[in-house]
């Protein structure tokens, strides 16, 4: 029950190593970390609280319900914070949680991410200045599910990726929900990145100051890119541009029809004088962008549909601890509206709802596996099949979700798919090494267990990166125009599926340096190719099946450390 104590004004230097804390640490304001990490191993660890220190070549790297840091200098620093508590282990964990990350500067820093928080509820990260870093500016990974999710009035600029790692995010989301309201996201290499069944709102629909719009321009690539039923549930009242590149500023990749569930809703935005929907929304026929908005000098004319009012309902129920009437708001948003947008919202919420409220999860996994409107074989019954493991990881049945998520990865219906297999079947394995019962789990693909935390962190950084780009059409066969402002592109291999050989070809504009690889469905690399300078021309490369196996593979150009493309083939011998 002792407190580790560490007084106003102190200087905090080591020749980096670690300051583990195993229980109570009181930090005094104006403290100095240098060279030395502050994180902790044990499980008797109590709240942290941070306030105006300074941390150079150092990293918050903790484990608790409940931290605060505020006011705070990071210099080569980063946060990398998750909860001690696991929600279904909890009885009452709505008030369980806290994250609040605000007024802080993050500069310099080179690895994967200024702040990264992971599995906590509950997080506002608000007033922060992130920028020059060789780093994503912030990450979430499966968070966010309770009432207050919110990023909000950070500035988020200049931060790219480091030598070894492949793009960067000002804000990368991954299977959380997340309120992005009133930042100014920009000169990142990607702007917004918004994956895997996460539930995001971008904007707001009540600006009245154009001093509040959310500012998203010059990112390199993409302002906003969405891969496969992430896309922003709410996306109105921002200034998105770019003046630097012609790169789309929406890009969508999505399996699905494009009209199976309605248009992608991207109306009410400040696009610019130079917006071509042609080129800045891809694919431009999924979007419906007008009326769009002045930037804020007039008040915004949003009127919400029907589904999306009964969203709005279950929300403001939710948020007044109406979790009996949030749920049946839910439930019949799925039974009255499930081509709609807000079906998959609904859907991503009504598992929050039982998370705050009655942890009811085998409850919960029986509406999903009978609810007729999910048991059509379409993307809403995927993202019920998802969100039934879910359940059985919160339930602890992990032998189960394993299965799921290995039967992905070999039998995936896209390479998003089998992405996000790899990378949730990871994260299983550390629930199950936190509840210290590794020895009684089989693995069918032992590829797939990380090695350790930080190879975990790097492969998945590594893996997302690969999601980009996929709607690009390449087929012209004018030179010029085919290359639409790049190096380089990468033509799909012929004959596909093969038995034997296939021909893989690309084709360069310039001289470049370029790696050609060849990845198996478990997003590991298998063959190397091409990996020196190329002059301008075409090429041709020649791939024997011998020491490869039956299966989906994937291949990729790279055109000076940067990924061009990559695509999908299959061997059937």
């Amino acid at each position: 029950n002792g407190i580790f104590f560490i007084a106003n004004n102190a200087n905090i230097y080591a020749d980096n190593y670690d300051i583990d804390v195993s229980g109570n640490i009181q930090i005094g304001n104006n403290v100095s970390f240098t060279n030395c990490n502050l994180k902790n191993s044990g499980l008797l660890t109590g709240d942290l609280n941070i306030a105006s220190c300074n941390f150079t070549n150092s990293t918050i790297d903790y484990c608790s319900d409940n931290i605060t840091i505020e006011n705070c200098v990071f210099n080569n620093a980063n946060i990398d914070v998750r909860p001690l508590s696991a929600i279904e282990d909890l009885t009452d964990p709505k008030s369980a949680f806290n994250l609040d990350i605000s007024n802080s500067t993050f500069t310099n820093y080179k690895g994967f991410s200024a702040i990264r928080i992971e599995r906590f509820p509950e997080f506002t990260i608000e007033g922060n200045t992130i920028r020059n870093n060789n780093s994503c500016g912030i990450s979430v990974y499966k968070a966010g599910q309770f009432r207050e999710h919110l990023i909000a009035g950070n500035v988020i600029e200049n931060n790219h990726a480091s030598p070894g790692c492949k793009h960067t995010n000002g804000i990368r989301v991954y299977s959380s929900t997340v309120d992005i309201k009133n930042n100014n996201i920009n000169n990142n290499d990607y702007g917004i990145g918004c994956y895997h069944n996460s539930k995001i709102l971008v904007g707001d629909k009540d600006i009245t100051n154009p001093e509040d719009n959310q500012m998203i321009f010059d990112n390199t690539e993409n302002q906003l890119i969405s891969v496969d039923n992430s896309f922003p549930y709410f996306f109105h009242g921002n200034v998105i541009q770019n003046f630097t590149s012609d790169e789309p500023l929406i890009n969508c990749i999505d399996n699905s029809d494009l009209f199976s569930y309605g248009m992608y809703d991207v109306r009410y935005n400040c696009w610019g004088n130079d917006f071509k929907p042609e080129r800045d929304l891809l694919p431009y026929e999924a979007f419906s962008f007008e009326p769009v908005w002045d930037c804020g000098f007039e008040a915004m004319s949003y009127t919400p549909g029907s589904p999306e009012e009964l969203f709005e309902s279950a929300m403001e129920n939710v948020k007044n601890e109406n979790y009996t009437l949030a749920e049946t708001n839910l439930k019949q948003i799925i039974t009255d509206y499930p081509e709609s947008k807000f079906a998959f919202a609904a859907l991503k919420e009504l598992f929050s709802v039982v998370d705050i409220s009655t942890q009811d999860y085998a409850g919960l996994k029986a509406y999903l596996e009978t609810e007729p409107n999910l048991q059509n074989g379409d993307k809403l019954n995927d993202l019920a099949k998802d969100l039934i493991t879910e359940c059985e990881i919160r339930l602890k049945n992990y032998q189960t979700a394993l299965t799921y998520y290995e039967e992905k990865v070999e039998n995936p219906k896209s390479l998003e798919d089998s992405i996000y297999a790899v990378i949730d079947a990871g994260h299983v394995h550390f629930l199950i090494e936190d509840d210290g019962d590794k020895a009684t789990y089989i693995w069918k693909n032992p590829e797939l267990r990380p090695k350790s935390k930080n190879e975990y962190v790097k492969k998945r950084n590594d893996l997302l990166s690969l999601l980009r780009n996929k709607n690009q059409q390449q087929e012209n066969d004018d030179f010029l125009s085919e290359f639409d402002n790049k190096i380089g592109i990468l033509y799909q291999n012929n004959p596909n599926p093969f038995t034997e050989t296939t021909e893989i070809k690309f084709k360069l504009k310039e001289e470049a340096n370029v790696s050609v690889k060849i990845y198996n469905s478990l997003s590991s690399e298998v063959n190397s190719l091409v990996n020196s300078k190329q002059d301008k021309g075409t090429y041709k490369i020649e791939l024997n099946t011998k020491g490869l196996n039956n299966g989906i593979y994937y291949y990729s150009l790279e055109i000076n450390g940067k990924l061009t493309d990559l695509k999908k083939m299959v061997i059937m011998k």
